[in-house]
């Protein structure tokens, strides 16, 4: 089991989606990233129905204020951020 901690943007589809799903499920501790919570809801089904470790937090990356208080949430909760 691996211990790292990953952060994803745009989480409520695409390739966001797909990393996040694929990294938990190898393991990883992902915190998944989305700028409309409401549209990860597939996402939010996964993480239940699979038991992924996923944690799901909204972020606009074009708002500094935002990224920097995500990090540093993620970095208060788990010590690190890989």
């Amino acid at each position: 089991m691996n211990s790292k901690i990953i952060l994803i943007t745009g989480c409520s589809s695409g390739f966001g989606f797909h990393s996040a799903v694929h990294l938990a499920k190898k393991g990883f501790r992902v915190i998944a990233t989305a700028r409309n919570l409401t549209r990860a809801a597939e996402l939010k089904e996964h993480i239940k129905k699979e038991k992924l470790p996923v944690m799901l937090k909204k972020l606009d990356v074009t708002d500094v204020k935002m990224v920097k208080s995500v990090i540093s949430d993620t970095e208060a909760e788990y010590g690190y951020l890989d």
